[in-house]
């Protein structure tokens, strides 16, 4: 099966992060830059689409991102936003689960992101997690806003947001 995550997944040898603000968004805060994932062209022309196909779960990331600065000192890295059909396929190739019967992901509907997470501490990470559910958990759709998990590309935050 064919890899449809090459170009976004593929590292450069110094794994730098590129730090890419958006011009067009203005905020009354300082916006601190949102990291991405290599410098991913399609990353960033995904993040700028997010702000108009969901500006709450925007919104959440900005959030998580100034919380994370404030707090820790970092900043949050996205890895993935949107998804195809056909990386949804090949990211669950193995799963039996998606073998008996595919189902689909909020990335498919621009309802999740995905965010580096090891650059935090594992208190951090709870932290992070506790502060967003604890705030968005009430008005939206799906059962928790952020997790920390693995679909066997290794642990990340997993943020999505839909409104009820």
């Amino acid at each position: 099966m064919r890899n449809p995550f090459k170009e976004l997944f593929q590292c450069r040898p110094s794994e730098e992060i590129i730090d890419y603000e958006l011009n067009e968004i203005e905020t009354e805060d300082e916006h601190i830059p949102i990291a991405f994932k290599n410098d991913s062209k399609r990353l960033k022309d995904e993040y700028s689409k997010l702000f108009k196909k969901n500006p709450e779960l925007f919104e959440i990331i900005d959030t998580l991102n100034d919380m994370a600065n404030k707090e820790f000192g970092k900043n949050v890295l996205i890895t993935m936003i949107y998804r195809t059909q056909s990386e949804q396929d090949y990211l669950y190739r193995n799963s039996a689960k998606y073998a008996a019967r595919k189902f689909k992901s909020p990335h498919q509907f621009w309802h999740g992101v995905d965010l580096r997470s090891r650059t935090f501490e594992p208190e951090e990470i709870a932290k992070m997690v506790e502060y967003i559910n604890e705030e968005y958990n009430q008005e939206n759709h799906y059962r928790f806003t952020a997790d920390y998990h693995t679909v066997g590309a290794g642990f990340h935050f997993h943020i999505q947001f839909a409104r009820k």
